[in-house]
């Protein structure tokens, strides 16, 4: 993945926005190439009756897998 300015403020933008996301961590593992994909996935809340009362994004991170020595 290529880190250029745009991707870097969208990392910077989802570490400061907290939720379930440890601080600062995005950055550096997407700079040691650790990240294989981010998705963004929409979170649906109903009320009882069935309506849509709120929408939240959440964050995926896949990971690649790490090379292991032989």
């Amino acid at each position: 993945m290529k880190l250029d300015r745009y991707v870097i403020d969208l990392m910077t933008l989802l570490e400061k926005a907290g939720g379930d996301i440890p601080s600062y961590t995005f950055i550096p593992q997407l700079i040691r190439e650790e990240i294989k994909e981010i998705r963004f996935v929409p979170r649906y809340e109903c009320d009882n009756e069935g309506g849509l009362t709120r929408i939240t994004i959440g964050v995926e991170v896949y990971y690649n897998e790490k090379k292991v020595a032989a």
